[in-house]
């Protein structure tokens, strides 16, 4: 699949947040748990077509999944399975909707503390700054995940 079809395709897409089992006092493991968290996911993901974001709070993990059904159901089973966080819990699935997040493999988006996201137009997703500058459909994404995390802490 070309990278113009993963960005403008029909997927499922699902947030979950989880609690973190990485000690977020100690920021040289907890660096070095993200990035290999991230190097897996992105390599993963690109294999299987799939995109996203995951975000921290504390000891809160949130995270967007777009993808095939049956990928995404692949891919949380390893989430659950994780030994790096705990409490698993899928707060929202959508099916048949357009990808969002098709440029992003897997992006740490930032701890939740990262300043108010800044809407552009879409399809740009560089960062300044400022803070993330996102699509008006992935602000109200990352808005809803932010609000799960929120929940969960």
């Amino acid at each position: 699949m070309t990278t113009e079809a993963v960005r403008k395709d029909i997927v499922s897409r699902l947030i979950y947040t989880s609690r973190s089992l990485i000690d977020p006092d100690d920021k040289i493991n907890q660096s070095r748990q993200l990035n290999q968290i991230l190097r897996v996911a992105q390599a993963r993901n690109t294999e299987l077509a799939v995109t996203g974001g995951l975000f921290l709070k504390g000891n809160v993990f949130g995270q967007v999944l777009e993808g095939a059904p049956e990928h995404l159901d692949q891919i949380m089973q390893k989430i659950r399975q994780d030994p790096r966080h705990t409490n698993v819990t899928q707060t929202s699935r959508e099916d048949g909707v357009q990808r969002v997040f098709g440029d992003w493999s897997m992006a740490l988006v930032g701890d939740m503390d990262t300043p108010v996201l800044m809407v552009n137009p879409p399809e740009s997703t560089d960062k300044n700054e400022a803070g993330w500058l996102v699509s008006p459909e992935q602000f109200d994404i990352i808005t809803k995940i932010k609000r799960s995390v929120l929940c969960a802490a």
